[in-house]
């Protein structure tokens, strides 16, 4: 399993993204967090970091 911020189907959400904070989605549509945001809490806080665990569906991301 890969985490998702290791993930190349991580982009960015320039809708969601507020000022300087920069929301992230899973753009997989075979994951179960396909357009979900993946750095915000459950409550819906902002987080700088991608937190989510990963999916069996995610594939690293080629540097």
């Amino acid at each position: 399993m890969i985490k998702c911020i290791s993930c190349k189907f991580v982009k960015e959400d320039k809708a969601a993204s507020e000022g300087q904070w920069k929301a992230y989605e899973c753009s997989n549509p075979k994951s179960e967090y396909h357009k979900a945001l993946l750095n915000v809490t459950p409550d819906g806080g902002m987080l700088s970091k991608i937190s989510w665990p990963g999916c069996p569906h995610g594939e690293r991301k080629v540097i």
